[in-house]
């Protein structure tokens, strides 16, 4: 896309987030959360966010997904439940209940 002169937007870094989260590419998912920071669109966009958690859960870096998580400026339903759903991915449901208990 770069190379065909085309900047990514917020949707584009939400389609790559999405495919790293499948493929469970931590690294390329890690070099994308650099350059949304870089870019300055993780204020703006809670889309975005939720992206990043739901990436480093589906990866099962589940403690980065809650640092992200912790980090948003805003924060909604669909956020949260990314980083529930990946604790209960990876058999810590107790760490989903944990969490949730203790952030309410």
């Amino acid at each position: 896309m770069q190379r065909k002169g085309l900047c990514p937007d917020a949707v584009s870094f939400v389609c790559i987030l999405k495919a790293a989260g499948s493929a469970r590419a931590i690294d390329e998912g890690k070099k994308i959360h650099k350059e949304i920071v870089n870019r300055g669109f993780l204020p703006e966009d809670i889309t975005l966010g939720t992206s990043l958690v739901d990436m480093y859960a589906k990866c099962g870096v589940v403690v980065k997904a809650q640092q992200v998580l912790n980090e948003l400026p805003v924060k909604n339903v669909v956020t949260w439940n990314a980083l529930i759903e990946g604790y209960a991915q990876y058999g810590q449901g107790d760490g989903a209940m944990n969490f949730r208990l203790s952030s309410l």
